[in-house]
């Protein structure tokens, strides 16, 4: 099984807040980085609620940050069509993503 990337859990304030390390491990330059942090922060605003991600703490701007700064947005809207249609994006051309095969299957 390989590997992506791994973290340790910083802050957690079920159910409003999540913070955690995030180490890119797809690559050798990936794995010399310094670890990075992410928070996903919900904030209720009457009927619908924000959802707030921040990746920060990069070291400068080095290979994780050039992934990663391309990644989130197709992460954040994919999350977005699945709240208001039940379906993902397809991006699986990035590399990432949720897969159409069946499972099991390759």
């Amino acid at each position: 099984m390989r590997i992506d990337w791994q973290g340790e859990v910083l802050q957690s304030e079920r159910p409003r807040l999540l913070s955690y390390t995030f180490h890119m491990e797809i690559s050798e330059e990936h794995r010399r980085d310094q670890p990075s942090r992410v928070t996903f922060e919900l904030q209720p605003m009457g009927s619908i609620v924000k959802l707030t991600l921040i990746h920060d703490d990069f070291g400068s701007e080095k290979p994780t940050f050039e992934t990663t700064r391309h990644g989130w947005p197709a992460i954040m809207s994919s999350l977005k069509s699945l709240l208001e249609t039940g379906s993902p994006l397809p991006f699986q051309g990035l590399g990432f993503g949720p897969s159409n095969k069946a499972p099991g299957r390759l």
